[in-house]
């Protein structure tokens, strides 16, 4: 057994774009992220704390991937007003890179 195989399970399968996995200006960091939202249920409404736990890394190196996918153009931040204050932003993913 001269390579490394991975068995895949036959169930819970999504079709993802490859886009950002083939990417190689992303840092495999980025691409774990990227990935582990893309795999999440349309109506997901986590937060970084629940990368946190289910990617075993700190809420400070999840944030470093988030500004790098942000940056890239895969995530979007959306800043939410109510009557001229700030009520807080969130970030649409997009499976295909967007222009800056």
């Amino acid at each position: 057994m001269g390579k490394s195989e991975f068995n895949l399970p036959k169930h819970h399968y999504r079709a993802i774009n490859v886009t950002p996995a083939k990417n190689i200006e992303l840092s495999p960091g980025a691409k774990g992220i990227m990935y582990y939202l893309l795999t999440q249920k349309n109506t997901w409404k986590g937060q970084v704390y629940d990368m946190v736990n289910n990617m075993n890394a700190s809420e400070k190196v999840i944030k470093k991937y988030v500004k790098e996918l942000v940056n890239a153009g895969y995530l979007t931040r959306i800043h939410v007003m109510k009557d001229g204050l700030f009520k807080g932003s969130y970030y649409e993913v997009n499976d295909e890179l967007l222009s800056n």
